[in-house]
Parts: C-alpha cells; structure tokens; sequence
C-alpha cells in the first residue's frame, strides 16, 4: 500500500470517529421541569394545610389522594433536578470530545500534506509512526467516550420516575390506603446497603443514604401479591444515640449514627414484634435536597430522607 493511500485510509478513520460527536461549540441544554414538578408539589401542600381543619368522608379522601401525589412530585422533581445534571454533563464531555477530534483531524491534515515530501524510506517511516499515533489517539478518546457514556447511562437508569398507579383505598375500598397496607412497609431484613460508587441492584429504590429496597410498582399490580412485611420499621424506633454512647440492645446500624431494631436478637415466633404504629410505606419515602423544604406533614427518618407523619393527620 503506498504512503499516500495509508494518508487517505487514516483522513478516513478520523473522520468516520469526529461524525460520533456533535459541535465542538455550545451546545444548548434544556431547562429541567423540576420547577413545574416542585410546584405542584407545593401547591398540593397548600390545600393540604387549608383543610386542615376540616372533617368529613370527602375531606378524609381528598387528604389521602393530596399526600399520595406529594411524593411522586417531589420525587419526579429531584430526578429531573439530577437528570439536568447528567445531560449537562454528557453535552460538556461530547463537546470536549469533538474538541479533540478536530484537534487530531487537524494533525492528520498536516501530515498528510507532508506526506509528498518524504524521499526516503525513513522519512516514510516518520509519516507513517505519526499516523499511528494519531490513530491511537482517536481510539483513546472513543473508548473514554464509551466508559464515560456508559457510566452516565447507569446512572439515568437509577433516577426514580414514579410509575403511574392506581389510587388505592380512595374510591373503591378494594385496597388499603398508604400506610395501612403491609405490602408496602419496609421490612429491615430486606433493606440493601450500597457502597459509594457502587450501582444498586435492579428493581429497587432508594431508601436513605447508601440504603436501597426491592420495589417495583408493576410487581403490586398483578398476583401474586408481595408477601407481608414481616420485620416492618417504624419511625419511632429508629434511634440515634449521643456521641460515645452505646446503641440500644437489639439494634444494628441503619445509617451513620441512626440505628433499628433487628430480629437477629430477638429469639420470638412470628411476628417478630408488634404491629407498627408508624410503619414506613416504601411508596410515599422522598429525597430532600440540602437546603430545600420538605412537604409539609413530613418528618426526616434519616438525614435527608422524609415520609409522611401520619400522627399529625390524626387516626384514619
């Protein structure tokens, strides 16, 4: 093969990995939708406090559909929050990328244009490590291109986009209202502790820090159903001792510093423990940011991470 068509198979390999990428210029992001998300949320809150004061069946079932639509806004906000993130981010690295590429483009050119020259073979042989270097340059950014897309996929994939449900224990009485079905109580011999950098297992959401639970909206939708919580975590029993201070018997670590009872200790038949009083409903937990408020009638249970305080609704 002569130098000159070596020239031309390399001008083509670079141009075929720069047609990967888009503009090496500004590349224009959208706005993300979680201040229309938020914003319901808020307003959905302000009816909540407006009948507070009221009683009644039709204000009793306004109140569970309001707290039920106050978790999924919320939740949806902070995804797309993080999802406005992860697009930002991929624009930046596709841009640095083309950046690169026309960087290389150029380099080639240049060779290129300096091919004719070469008389001997040694110069032919400085063409011709100059290209391969260049060749491998262009394989570097497209690999660093894969992982970095790679990673960013994994981490949309994880976002969590309340999937569209049916309102239960509002009309038709056929299914308990949140809070009151067992199915949905988290059960801590079933919570998942994730590691930093690690990927959570599929088919699972968020729960507290570093800490994820089987949940799958589908899975609730069709027999059979899931079984019981046997092991429920209440709010109340979820401690956190003083500084040097020992953790109450019968406790594990949930999260730094907070600690819940765990039936390792407890040598008892089923159920392990008495019904909760404030068990934790799996589908209403929601992620506040730092320095953003939480729904009102919302308590934290874990730095960061809210549900909602039935207690202050009064018995249902």
């Amino acid at each position: 093969m002569s130098l000159m068509q070596t020239c031309a198979d390399v001008e083509s390999v670079v141009a075929r990995a720069r047609s990967l990428f888009g503009s090496s210029g500004s590349i224009e992001v959208p706005d993300s939708t979680a201040g229309h998300l938020t914003s319901g949320a808020e307003s959905v809150t302000v009816a909540q406090q407006r009948t507070a004061d009221l009683s009644g069946p039709g204000i009793q079932s306004y109140r569970e559909m309001a707290q039920q639509s106050v978790a999924p806004l919320t939740t949806g906000a902070t995804s797309d929050t993080t999802l406005a993130t992860h697009v930002g981010t991929a624009a930046a690295v596709s841009q640095a990328n083309a950046l690169r590429m026309d960087q290389i483009a150029a380099t080639v050119k240049a060779i290129t244009k300096a091919a004719p020259t070469a008389s001997t073979s040694a110069e032919e042989r400085v063409i011709l490590s100059a290209l391969r270097s260049q060749v491998a340059q262009v394989a570097q950014v497209v690999q660093g291109a894969q992982q970095q897309a790679s990673a960013l996929a994994g981490q949309i994939r994880m976002l969590d986009y309340p999937k569209d449900a049916p309102v239960h224990g509002l009309s038709t009485g056929d299914e308990p209202a949140h809070g009151k079905d067992p199915r949905y109580w988290v059960d801590v011999t079933k919570i998942i502790h994730v590691a930093d950098g690690e990927l959570a297992p599929a088919g699972t959401k968020q729960i507290g820090p570093g800490l994820y639970y089987p949940y799958d909206d589908e899975s609730y939708r069709v027999p059979p159903p899931p079984p019981e919580a046997k092991y429920p975590l209440d709010i109340k029993d979820i401690t956190q001792p003083r500084p040097g201070a020992l953790a109450p018997w019968g406790t594990k670590e949930l999260a730094p510093g907070f600690y819940s009872p765990t039936p390792d200790s407890h040598d008892v038949l089923d159920p392990p423990w008495s019904p909760p009083q404030q068990p934790i409903d799996v589908r209403d937990i929601i992620h506040i940011p730092k320095g953003q408020l939480a729904p009102w009638g919302y308590v934290e249970y874990l730095p960061g991470w809210w549900v909602p305080d039935r207690s202050a609704f009064g018995p249902r």
